[in-house]
């Protein structure tokens, strides 16, 4: 009976030891499996830590460089509208006379070319703002962009330099300059004033920031013009994409002068050569929007009748009268 009773207590007791270490083997599993997890959480917490971090400081990276490109477009917006401003520190001495009407008007057509490019390459919003969101500078051509606009400066400045030197050679004290408003016949001023206008529509309210000057020999003018205009085929050219931007913006100027044949009739002719994109579009709007075809044919030797129609340019041949 004691045997029997011992053999039990053995029992028992190798089933509790055994049910004792199968249960700390599986708190050790278990503690094993809480630590793997906690490594792998911290591990994973690091990498999350590490990685915020790192976007952290891409993000103020990509910040920085918004900062840097926003000002870069600041800079060259403030640079093309000193560009247009410098039109209007210029007024041609009393040499030019006659030809004053028509140096003046092609000076006004270059300068309303260039605020149109501004306006749609997105230097400059309609409402004269700076609207970069907008812009249609690709980075690569910016320096492009900055280094034409500065020539047309650099014109200026030599522009009048010469002007100087001419006053200085010719004893002039004072610096006479012919009137827009008492030498220009009726149109050609108001064609002046809408292309003005215009301007500042594309541009903004410009206000003159340096002094005045006057040029006043007529080749210099010309060839001022001329060098402009080059510079301003070369930034068009920069940006084909602008094209269609270019001729609605065109269209909108032209429509603005529709109510008066004589200026578009001016308008035409001023910007040949200089602004053909605007010339054409001009000579559009003059053209009549009535068309006529030839529909009656003639046939046989012994013809009579009645015939209306419309003709345009010379007529011969034709007797009257003969039945």
């Amino acid at each position: 009976m004691e045997d029997a009773v011992n053999e039990l207590n053995q029992t028992v007791g190798l089933a509790t030891f055994q049910s004792a270490k199968m249960l700390s083997d599986s708190i050790q599993h278990m503690n094993e499996s809480i630590d793997e997890r906690m490594r792998a959480i911290k591990l994973d917490t690091e990498t999350i830590i590490e990685q915020n971090a790192e976007l952290k400081s891409k993000q103020d990276a990509m910040i920085e460089m918004q900062r840097g490109l926003l000002e870069k477009l600041n800079e060259q917006s403030q640079l093309f509208s000193t560009t247009v401003q410098s039109f209007g520190y210029v007024h041609m001495g009393a040499n030019f006379g006659r030809t004053f009407r028509v140096s003046l008007l092609k000076f006004d057509v270059v300068r309303l070319r260039l605020a149109r490019w501004g306006h749609s390459a997105g230097l400059v919003s309609s409402d004269g703002l700076e609207s970069f969101q907008a812009t249609k500078l690709a980075f690569k051509n910016r320096e492009q962009v900055h280094s034409l606009l500065d020539q047309i400066l650099e014109l200026f400045a030599d522009a009048k330099v010469a002007s100087k030197k001419f006053e200085k050679r010719n004893g002039i004290s004072a610096t006479p300059a012919l009137d827009p408003a008492e030498e220009l016949d009726s149109v050609s001023a108001l064609l002046h004033q809408k292309m003005q206008d215009l301007v500042e529509k594309r541009q903004g309210k410009l206000e003159l920031e340096q002094s005045e000057w006057t040029l006043h020999e007529e080749k210099k003018f010309s060839r001022l013009i001329e060098d402009i205009s080059e510079l301003v085929d070369d930034l068009i050219d920069l940006f084909p994409g602008i094209q269609e931007e270019q001729r609605r913006l065109c269209e909108e100027e032209v429509s603005e002068m529709n109510m008066n044949k004589g200026m578009l009739l001016l308008l035409r002719d001023i910007a040949a050569g200089q602004d053909e994109l605007l010339s054409d579009t001009a000579a559009k709007a003059i053209k009549p929007t009535t068309t006529y075809t030839n529909s009656v044919v003639f046939s046989g030797s012994h013809n009579s009748g009645l015939q209306i129609g419309n003709n345009s340019g010379s007529i011969s041949g034709i007797n009257f009268n003969r039945w």
